[in-house]
């Protein structure tokens, strides 16, 4: 399985950060009402995917833009699939 963490951001709600799965699509984090907070929960949904026996790929997008362009194409075929998610 392959996961792509976005990066955080400030939204209505408050801080959250995206997650794309090639099996659930893009979703939204639990809105957090500091940064800080939604930090330490992008950085435990990192960690988590990477455990140990689990065969899951994660990149780190720094950035939106990352997140939602082609350039993962060259990197990761699979994470061309987000932009049409997003779409």
């Amino acid at each position: 399985m392959h996961i792509i963490v976005g990066s955080v951001l400030k939204r209505t709600a408050g801080y959250e950060f995206d997650t794309w799965t090639e099996d659930g699509g893009v979703s939204s984090s639990y809105p957090y009402r500091r940064i800080e907070e939604a930090y330490h929960a992008r950085r435990a949904a990192i960690e988590s995917s990477g455990r140990a026996g689990w065969n899951v790929r994660t990149a780190v997008a720094p950035a939106l833009y990352d997140f939602r362009s082609g350039c993962w194409n060259d990197y990761w075929p699979a994470a061309g699939l987000v932009d049409a998610c997003l779409s």
